[in-house]
């Protein structure tokens, strides 16, 4: 096949699929997506690509890894706050609404809440 059979708009409508799934989470959908993603690279592949079906790979490409990025450093920040929280003290103390103190204990390796 040759790259016309690849639109503009289905390298758009594939990365909006992509991108969705991305944000809902969809591990599984990415999965699939990867692989129909190869497909179509291997269909252009094969001969001329059209500039303007290269562009919008590239720009649709860099859309979703700013997501991927983002959704990375996310992770990476939640996973530092846990660990400082079981590795920092026995307690922190905090306050409630109400502006009652409390104390977070650390037990085993949890952090329980105590009155």
């Amino acid at each position: 096949m040759a790259d016309r059979d690849v639109s503009r708009a289905e390298v758009r409508r594939l990365f909006a699929r992509e991108r969705a799934a991305l944000r809902q989470g969809n591990i599984g959908a990415l999965a699939e997506l990867a692989r129909q993603k190869e497909e179509m690279l291997l269909r252009i592949g094969g001969g001329a690509i059209d500039p303007a079906v290269l562009q919008t790979i590239r720009t649709e490409a860099r859309r979703n890894a700013l997501i991927v990025r983002s959704v990375h450093g996310a992770i990476v920040g939640v996973r530092r706050r846990v660990r400082a929280l079981l590795d920092g003290g026995a307690t922190l103390g905090t306050y409630s609404a109400d502006g009652i103190s409390r104390a977070l204990v650390r037990e085993e390796g949890r952090v329980r809440r105590k009155a």
